[in-house]
Parts: structure tokens; C-alpha cells; sequence
């Protein structure tokens, strides 16, 4: 079996950055699948169609 690892040592503050939390979502299932998606840091509301 051909198996390639990389293997990576961060040991300096500076060689990564802070990170940054991603938005928050919340889902409506309908009973069959998902139909709406609300955007909690804006509100916005978004139909899935």
C-alpha cells in the first residue's frame, strides 16, 4: 500500500493566524427535507428550493 503523510510542526505564534468563527445557521425541516435556512448573524432568511 502507497501511503503519502504530511506531517506539519507550527511551534512560532506568528506562523499561524487567529482564527475566525464562521457564521451561524439554523435549518427547517418540514418533515421531508429542509426548506429554509436562517443566517443568524444578519437574520436573513433563504427559501431552499
Amino acid at each position: 500500500m502507497d501511503v503519502l503523510a504530511v506531517v506539519a510542526g507550527v511551534f512560532w505564534p506568528d506562523v499561524v493566524s487567529i482564527p475566525v468563527q464562521g457564521s451561524h445557521f439554523c435549518y427547517h425541516w418540514n418533515g421531508e427535507q429542509v426548506d429554509f435556512v436562517k443566517r443568524h448573524d444578519t437574520g436573513e432568511i433563504l427559501e431552499v428550493s
